[in-house]
């Protein structure tokens, strides 16, 4: 969840450099492989966020960027 919380503050501004690992766009998908299709919705309800995709969020960060990945991760 770091990736997401720091695409988001770099889109704000707050930040001067952006290195995003495994941003986890796909996020409401994770607890269902390690807990059951039930935990998506029960992350979706505590969490309240309307929205788990930091594609945007690293797209119009205004900062310089640095992206990593991993293809056998």
């Amino acid at each position: 969840m770091g990736g997401m919380v720091a695409t988001y503050l770099a889109r704000k501004g707050l930040v001067d450099f952006l290195f995003s690992d495994r941003s986890f766009s796909n996020l409401e998908d994770v607890p269902i492989y390690s807990m059951g299709l039930w935990a998506k919705w029960a992350v979706k309800i505590f969490t309240l966020w309307s929205k788990m995709d930091s594609c945007d969020d690293y797209i119009y960060a205004n900062c310089y960027k640095v992206m990593a990945t991993d293809p056998n991760d």
